[in-house]
């Protein structure tokens, strides 16, 4: 499957249309979203890349195609689900016959529950922080209640977090 990747200078081209249009700056977005000030001038003029995490933060913030904000040339907008009806056939016709039964084992399991074929009062594609913090820390899909993590273990688990060759 063909990966995709940020082109840098579109997504700082558009990251800066975003903030002017919503009169942010470097320092705002730094404080926004636990980064440093240079390092949102870096995305900004193309210099460095932001994670696919990142990318997924802000564009929740500022209520954009997160595809479209990474450089690619999709709709900014997220409310036409219709849209991506294209991009699903992309990915599609990238699998095996394998893979194209299995997304449509997935889709029909999909169809057959309620909560995704009743209409939604408002769709949110991305989680919903509950608390101010939230957006800040990653949890495990899985945790083992029965270990305690020291401070050491945090720390490691941080590090990689942050490590951008991850």
């Amino acid at each position: 499957m063909k990966k995709k990747t940020i082109n840098k200078e579109i997504f700082g081209k558009r990251l800066s249309q975003l903030m002017e249009g919503n009169n942010e700056t470097t320092y705002t977005m730094a404080e926004e979203f636990s980064l440093s000030s240079p390092t949102i001038s870096r995305y900004v003029t193309g210099q460095m890349a932001a994670k696919i995490t990142t990318i997924e933060s802000m564009a929740r913030y500022f209520n954009v195609n997160p595809v479209w904000l990474m450089g690619y040339d999709v709709s900014k907008n997220l409310e036409n689900s219709s849209e991506k009806a294209p991009q699903i056939l992309e990915y599609y016709n990238i699998l095996n016959e394998t893979g194209k039964r299995k997304v449509c084992e997935y889709a029909l399991d999909l169809s057959e529950q309620k909560k995704y074929t009743e209409p939604e009062e408002k769709i949110n594609t991305f989680p919903v922080p509950i608390n101010d913090n939230d957006h800040l820390s990653l949890n495990a899909a899985h945790t083992d209640e029965s270990i305690t993590p020291t401070p050491e273990m945090i720390q490691e688990e941080e590090d990689i977090m942050d490590d951008e060759n991850f």
